[in-house]
């Protein structure tokens, strides 16, 4: 069974492999395993709506410096990233086992969101990513700064 979805200015697929789900998007795909197309469609549909309010809340005093669809690739690729962890440790963890998928905000402030929002802007907007992921972030440019540099040093160990 295979599932066509829009969100924002998106379009992507579900298809069923066996007990799994793959999900191919624009940058990407993801496998869900243990899951059902209508239960991460509905999934999907929550979590993005999630992500894209907070971030359309983040820019909302300069959203005219700011392309929506690129709010929506971010969001998605946000979603997807920890839709994926989530049920992973819902499958591979005892006590995550009852894990609810729903996306949690509080998520937002963890290193792998800021680091989606660093690699898509720094790869569209060379010359702007920083005032871009400022704002997103909530973050003056001083401090992008110092948190970039803390994200470099975790990843050039």
């Amino acid at each position: 069974m295979n599932k066509e979805m829009e969100l924002g200015t998106l379009k992507f697929k579900l298809s069923e492999e066996g007990n799994n789900i793959r999900i191919n998007f624009p940058g990407g795909e993801a496998i869900l395993e243990n899951q059902r197309i209508g239960k991460v469609s509905e999934l999907l549909g929550h979590n993005f709506r999630v992500v894209k309010e907070h971030y359309l809340s983040m820019i909302q005093n300069e959203i005219e410096n700011f392309d929506l669809a690129d709010i929506d690739k971010i969001s998605l690729e946000i979603v997807i990233y920890y839709l994926y962890m989530y049920n992973s440790w819902k499958n591979h963890y005892e006590k995550e086992k009852d894990r609810d998928l729903k996306f949690d905000p509080r998520d937002l402030n963890n290193p792998p969101a800021a680091d989606a929002i660093f690699r898509y802007y720094k790869k569209k907007y060379p010359k702007q990513w920083k005032n871009k992921s400022a704002v997103l972030l909530g973050m003056t440019l001083k401090e992008l700064d110092e948190y970039y540099r803390g994200r470099e040093r975790y990843y050039n160990k």
